[in-house]
C-alpha cells in the first residue's frame, strides 16, 4: 500500500509543480503584454507632444530657428531617453520573475525526487 500512496504523492507534487509553473508563465506573457502596451502608449504620446510642439512653434514663426529645433531635438532625446530607461527596468524585472520561476520549479523537482527516493529506501 505505501508504494501507490508514494506513487500518488509524487503525481500530486509534480501536478502541483506544472500548475506552478504555468501560472508563471501566464503572469509573465501578461507582463510583457502590458509592457508593450505602456511602451507603444508612451512612443504614441511622445510622437503627440513633440508634434504638438513643433506645429506650435511653426506658428509662431520659430519652427526653423536654430535654438527651437535644438530644444526640440532635447525633447525627443528626453522621451526616448525615458523609453529606454522603461525597457531596461522592464528587462530587468522579466529575468528576476524568469529566473524565479525556474529556481522554485527546480528545487521543487529535486525535493519530490528527494522525498520520493526517502520513502522508497523506508
Amino acid at each position: 500500500m505505501g508504494g501507490i500512496e508514494t506513487a500518488v504523492g509524487v503525481g500530486v507534487s509534480a501536478a502541483n509543480l506544472l500548475n506552478d509553473a504555468n501560472k508563471s508563465n501566464k503572469q509573465l506573457k501578461q507582463m510583457q503584454k502590458n509592457y508593450q502596451y505602456n511602451q507603444q502608449k508612451r512612443k504614441n504620446l511622445l510622437n503627440e507632444q513633440l508634434a504638438s510642439r513643433r506645429a506650435s512653434l511653426s506658428a509662431m514663426g520659430l519652427g526653423s530657428s536654430k535654438s527651437a529645433i535644438a530644444a526640440q531635438q532635447r525633447e525627443a532625446k528626453e522621451g526616448y531617453d525615458e523609453l529606454g530607461y522603461n525597457n531596461d527596468n522592464y528587462k530587468y524585472e522579466y529575468k528576476q520573475k524568469y529566473d524565479e520561476k525556474e529556481k522554485n520549479l527546480t528545487s521543487g523537482l529535486l525535493n519530490s525526487i528527494w522525498d520520493t527516493t526517502g520513502k522508497i529506501i523506508k
